[in-house]
């Protein structure tokens, strides 16, 4: 939740992109010099556009979605910000550290994962998983105690495949 209107300005929610625009004594005029940059900014009626997606609750609170240039288009037309299906999927997969949701202009999207490993002394990754990987490898039965061993067990690509 980001707040509030302030007091003297408007926000409104773009139908369609959902996207977040202000306007306002607060908003700024344009880009010094830079004529182009001011109008892909700022409409001709005076709106700001953000560029965030975003909703407005009903007590008036904003909230910050994603950006529209990361939107996602579904094959059916549906606007989606990846970040929160890269979040949903790493809180349902524990096993995972970092998800890139990408739309390769299919009828499904498609994801690239890592999974968690534990860090040498200069903070890059090693091929170990670390405690909270080896206790889901416990939890589907898994004996995987590396990356290279978790990509070539069966039990943890059903595990990643449900």
């Amino acid at each position: 939740v980001c707040g509030r209107t302030i007091d003297g300005s408007e926000t409104k929610v773009v139908p369609g992109t959902d996207e977040l625009i202000f306007s306002g004594r607060n908003v700024m005029m344009g880009y010094l010099k830079r004529e182009q940059q001011t109008k892909d900014m700022i409409d001709e009626a005076g709106w700001l556009h953000s560029g965030d997606c975003g909703k407005i609750d009903e007590d008036g609170f904003m909230s910050i979605s994603g950006r529209i240039k990361e939107l996602l288009i579904t094959a059916g037309g549906e606007n989606i910000p990846p970040v929160i299906v890269e979040d949903t999927i790493k809180e349902e997969l524990p096993l995972l550290s970092n998800v890139m949701v990408i739309d390769d202009r299919r009828k499904l999207l498609s994801a690239l994962f890592t999974l968690r490993v534990t860090e040498d002394n200069e903070g890059q990754p090693t091929d170990t998983l670390d405690e909270k990987a080896l206790h889901v490898m416990k939890e589907i039965g898994s004996s995987a105690t590396t990356v290279a061993e978790a990509r070539a067990d069966e039990k943890v690509k059903a595990y990643l495949d449900a």
